[in-house]
């Protein structure tokens, strides 16, 4: 007995130790900004670090909704290598990170789902700032099917006693009342729509942008400056839409593969189909996960709903039930194709095996992880 009390005191004493070392290191940096959300937060943090970086902080950023990265002080970038799923002590090994390249300021994004991971994350960072980019219907495996409950759970990463940044309208009294909560102040971003010039790329989402600009001014950057850098990096951005000459003509793609929840895929393709005024047909590449399983039933009712669906192609680890769901949906099986990981990794030349008809535009939708990768790899490696 007298050694397992031995055993569990010095236990406690290393984590009180770790707390109070992780205290410190979180301290040294001046600023420190959580941002978390449904979509977005991986390109509000790449504004936000830029326009820092060009205001003179040395500024350390994380990202994780794409390829998990980490955005260094002098403007390049690495990839992050996990051993195993992500965990919160990511984040811890990133405060070290950004000490060791001697950084006044970090921005990262948030990581957990769950919202009691997400509680830990703030307390962990202890954030200056947090941004919330929006509240949509996604992981429902989490967070439940109810809409204010959802919104709450998404708020589980808010700082205490700082300020919270957010334009988030149709939950905006949830974000109210779980700010007041935790005595933070709310800060409703000014939108920059009308400041956005006629060069930007189609798809860019002026929401994100007046997310960041508030991040900015917040810290005393004038709005003018942060905006022009983050236009800048916007325009240095690879752009969505890649084009491929093939023996039967134009073949078009869009990358939506990290537009996961069904309003914002709608909102997604009505914006092309804007811009691209001659689309005839919509060919839809649908990437599923059998971890999201409700996510790949929602994205089967919402093909079946396209007026101009030519054909869908399921991708990923849930494929022979969404492509039930898609029949059940009223999707013709004729116009149903699964794609292997082998065609996922030359999508080009398996797209030209459908033979889709001239104008159609091909949109990638459901899921990045997996066989999305495959694909947008296979996609840059065309000639």
């Amino acid at each position: 007995m007298t050694t397992v009390t031995i055993l569990l005191a010095l236990l406690l004493a290393g984590l009180c130790v770790e707390a109070i070392v992780v205290r410190r290191w979180t301290s040294s940096f001046r600023v420190r900004i959580h941002v978390g959300g449904t979509r977005g937060k991986s390109t509000v943090v790449r504004y936000i670090t830029a326009a820092l970086r060009h205001s003179g902080y040395r500024v350390f950023g994380k990202v994780t909704g794409e390829i998990p990265t980490v955005l260094l002080p002098d403007g390049t970038s690495q990839r992050l290598t996990r051993r195993g799923p992500a965990r919160v002590q990511e984040q811890v090994r990133m405060l070290a990170l950004a000490r060791k390249h001697s950084c006044d300021a970090v921005v990262l994004e948030c990581m957990s789902l769950n919202p009691l991971l997400q509680t830990l994350e703030a307390r962990v960072l202890q954030p200056t700032i947090s941004v919330l980019t929006n509240i949509l219907d996604d992981h429902r495996e989490e967070f439940g099917a109810l809409p204010r409950g959802q919104a709450e759970a998404m708020c589980a990463f808010f700082p205490s006693r700082a300020a919270l940044v957010s334009n988030e309208q149709v939950y905006g009294d949830v974000v109210d009342s779980c700010a007041t909560r935790v005595s933070t102040r709310v800060i409703r971003a000014i939108s920059a729509g009308q400041e956005l010039p006629v060069d930007v790329p189609p798809g860019v989402h002026a929401e994100n942008i007046a997310l960041a600009v508030a991040v900015c001014e917040e810290l005393g950057i004038k709005r003018d400056a942060a905006l022009q850098v983050i236009l800048e990096e916007v325009r240095a951005a690879p752009p969505p839409l890649r084009t491929f000459a093939t023996p039967r003509g134009c073949l078009r793609f869009v990358d939506g593969f990290t537009v996961n929840d069904v309003s914002s895929a709608t909102r997604f393709l009505e914006r092309w189909r804007a811009h691209i005024v001659s689309v005839q047909s919509i060919t839809v590449i649908l990437n599923t996960r059998a971890d999201r399983p409700i996510r790949s039933l929602q994205f089967a009712a919402w093909c079946g709903t396209l007026r101009d669906l030519e054909h869908v192609v399921v991708t990923g680890t849930h494929r022979a039930r969404t492509r039930r769901a898609l029949r059940e949906c009223g999707v013709d099986p004729a116009r149903i194709t699964v794609w292997s990981s082998a065609e996922s990794r030359h999508p080009v030349d398996a797209l030209q095996n459908l033979h889709l008809p001239d104008e159609s535009l091909v949109v990638g939708m459901g899921n990045i992880a997996g066989d999305g990768f495959a694909i947008l790899e296979g996609m840059q490696q065309w000639s």
